[in-house]
């Protein structure tokens, strides 16, 4: 198949047919390698974080604090100790099994709430005290994973 000096509905066939052609290969293959070749180039390894931004919501006093491990006893962690109501913060990932927290009223929950966030400096702040969903089982909000397990943080 050529083009053919002066034969424009022979040739208008052949760009049709080499589109299609064109089309039935490359849709597939952008579909399957394209997100892996996406997370390679931008070096993710072939594994894309999922963070989520939430805001401080309902602290006592309109404070909360960031913990060095998912309990209240743990020291408050060094990078930036306290966070505001109204303050965003970065999700990384979340336990569902921290130590339950119970501070029913003024908007919080009337269950305890054992869901504890892990921000990118490693530092950890209570769920009851964010915007997110899905204060109560054992799947995360959309867009936040789990964290990997780690040995035992709770009270010592």
């Amino acid at each position: 198949m050529c083009f053919r000096r002066g034969e424009r509905r022979h040739n208008t066939a052949v760009v049709v047919a080499w589109i299609g052609f064109a089309g039935a290969l490359g849709g597939p293959l952008v579909t399957v390698v394209g997100p892996a070749l996406w997370t390679h180039l931008m070096g993710q390894g072939g594994h894309v974080p999922h963070h989520r931004m939430t805001t401080i919501v309902n602290a006592p006093n309109g404070i909360t604090y960031a913990y060095q491990q998912p309990n209240l006893a743990s020291e408050h962690a060094k990078k930036r100790a306290t966070y505001r109501e109204g303050d965003t913060i970065e999700v990384v990932c979340q336990i569902r099994d921290g130590e339950s927290i119970s501070m029913p009223g003024d908007g919080r929950p009337l269950y305890a709430v054992s869901v504890w966030d892990k921000l990118p400096n490693g530092s950890w702040v209570p769920d009851i005290f964010t915007s997110l969903e899905h204060k109560r089982g054992p799947k995360p909000p959309p867009g936040i994973e789990l964290c990997p397990a780690q040995p035992s943080a709770l009270v010592p």
